[in-house]
């Protein structure tokens, strides 16, 4: 069962890799890849959302930031070097690496947990925000593969490992320490943007 999974996701890897490769994605993907990219529109969103946002948007920033911070020491300080899979720059010879080949160990992508952390309180807060942020998570995922640092399974149990977390921390701020009262999702008076 194992072997079997393992020989779909080199597979998925190779499509997305190889098959897929293009001149436009080789230009695009190592941009989308790179957070630093992400600053300026970072610094338009939060600027607009803390004047125009309220509350509400200060809760999904402050869970954002609890879950992003926890996924990413999750994910590289503890999950990654327990599980040690090696990322396919490292073991498969006529695998296309755009760019740097990464650490050593690749499973679960940091990126992949980390852009779905932080993308899953703002779903949570403003609901129409769903279709846009799943396609940032798509294409930070999809420029992990494509780059060639990332199997394609690393990428989703990253995505499931940021989720998880996400959840939790809205669980807790939600729960436990507006105690239950304060339905965040549902406040009334709160500008939308």
């Amino acid at each position: 069962m194992m072997e079997k999974l393992v020989m779909i996701d080199k597979k998925f890897l190779s499509i997305i890799n190889h098959t897929m490769s293009n001149p436009v994605l080789d230009f695009v993907m190592p941009i989308i890849s790179n957070p630093l990219a992400w600053i300026p529109f970072s610094i338009i969103v939060l600027t607009y959302g803390l004047i125009k946002g309220g509350k509400k948007f200060r809760y999904a920033l402050l869970i954002s930031f609890i879950s992003v911070s926890l996924s990413d020491i999750i994910c590289a300080r503890i999950l990654k070097p327990s599980i040690k899979r090696v990322r396919p720059s490292h073991v498969i010879e006529n695998v296309i690496v755009r760019g740097k080949k990464g650490g050593k160990y690749g499973f679960p992508s940091s990126h992949a947990s980390n852009v779905t952390a932080l993308s899953y309180p703002f779903y949570r807060f403003y609901r129409w925000a769903g279709l846009p942020l799943s396609f940032v998570v798509f294409l930070v995922c999809f420029s992990r593969v494509y780059l060639g640092v990332h199997y394609p399974l690393d990428v989703v149990g990253g995505i499931l490992v940021g989720m998880l977390i996400a959840m939790g921390i809205t669980y807790i701020v939600e729960k436990r320490l507006l105690k239950g009262g304060g339905d965040v999702w549902k406040m009334k008076n709160q500008k939308r943007f």
